[in-house]
């Protein structure tokens, strides 16, 4: 069984998570493996972590027009980088492991997005995953992750080793029964978002099998009419696709 040489958390959320700070921040700090060790002002600096500095900086950096990333960082296994977005608009939250990964290993940063998840007014997130030695084509969305800006206009653009759907997402969807009914695993967490696994624990599939699912379940799924199109060089909007709202 591969390593996983890249493991990403992202989560998509009406606005910059920051609006939720305390809840943000608790998950992290009072987790008992992933709180932070340091934080930064940029993705290139490192200071030990203090709460009360990273809400001084975050509170007068969100009052620019082009504000930097914050980010959080853990220098103990598991390790991770963490960053998230400031400005207007929908928001986004990342989570980077900093660490090759056993398969095993991968399950708690799984749990951990879970954890995020189940707290915060999700719209949508995703858990991916890249297997050592296994070619590009075989990635979830071999053209990268999943972009806040493309969601937007046009819709998810596919499913991950995990997929969020948030309550309105699902409600766009029809209703819960379109996920239960697709062939991957359903997880219902707490706050109504719901996470959609490919297979049943996909940190151990092989990358093959993980691909073949994903278009299985895809397949499933693209009668909804959430999905992005895609037509030769262009993109289009699922015909049911609503954006989601910032108000």
């Amino acid at each position: 069984m591969a390593r996983i040489e890249s493991l990403w958390i992202e989560l998509l959320l009406p606005r910059t998570p920051w609006e939720w700070k305390d809840v943000l921040l608790d998950k992290f700090e009072r987790h008992p493996t992933f709180a932070p060790t340091h934080w930064g002002q940029s993705a290139r600096v490192r200071e030990p972590y203090r709460r009360e500095e990273l809400e001084r900086f975050c509170g007068e950096e969100g009052e620019r027009e082009d504000p930097s990333l914050p980010t959080l960082r853990r220098t103990q296994r598991p390790l991770y980088v963490a960053s998230w977005s400031l400005g207007d608009g929908p928001g986004w939250l990342e989570v980077e492991a900093r660490m090759m990964l056993e398969p095993e290993e991968s399950a708690s940063y799984f749990d951990f997005a879970n954890h995020l998840a189940s707290a915060l007014p999700l719209e949508f997130g995703l858990v991916d995953i890249a297997f050592q030695g296994v070619p590009r084509a075989l990635a979830m969305n071999p053209s990268g992750r999943q972009h806040v800006d493309v969601y937007v206009e046009c819709g998810p653009t596919t499913l991950f080793a995990r997929t969020y759907f948030g309550p309105r997402l699902i409600k766009l969807m029809g209703g819960l029964p379109a996920l239960e009914g697709s062939g991957g695993v359903v997880h219902r967490l707490g706050n109504g978002v719901v996470a959609l696994d490919l297979v049943a624990t996909p940190w151990q599939a092989e990358a093959k099998a993980l691909k073949q699912h994903q278009k299985q379940v895809l397949e499933k799924l693209l009668p909804t009419g959430i999905f992005m199109r895609r037509e030769q060089l262009f993109s289009e909007p699922g015909p049911r696709w609503v954006p989601p709202s910032t108000s």
